[in-house]
């Protein structure tokens, strides 16, 4: 079963489609191999290619929050805002009374019912 490149290629791509079921008989036929692939494949998968996923999104959220930084003030939600983010509109209208939208408007730390005065004052 590991006995060539094929074949481990071809019996590591299916561990990944479906899990070992059978190790007592892989063991059997591996002839002590099967454990240190076992382990090398954890180790593998769990240690490095998970760990090296999540530095690259670590990596990418924080290029971007060096080259494009903000203005500190914006960056601060309020209890709001983090209400409207986390709640269904509906359930966040029944449980504040205001209206759904206050964790889109940038710079707001409070959303208030008349958000739209701001951007009509501006056209005048």
């Amino acid at each position: 079963m590991f006995s060539t490149y094929t074949l481990t290629l071809m019996s590591v791509m299916l561990a990944i489609y479906q899990p070992f079921e059978a190790i007592e008989e892989m063991y059997q036929h591996g002839g002590g191999w099967t454990l240190p692939f076992l382990v090398y494949f954890v180790l593998v998968i769990g240690l490095f290619m998970v760990n090296m996923f999540l530095a690259i999104t670590v990596h990418a959220f924080w290029e971007v929050e060096l080259l494009e930084a903000d203005d500190a003030t914006l960056k601060e939600w309020s209890n709001d805002q983090w209400l409207d983010w986390a709640l269904w509109a509906p359930v966040y209208g029944k449980l504040t009374g205001r209206k759904p939208g206050a964790s889109r408007i940038r710079g707001f730390t409070v959303a208030e019912e008349d958000d739209g005065s701001s951007s009509s004052g501006s056209g005048s």
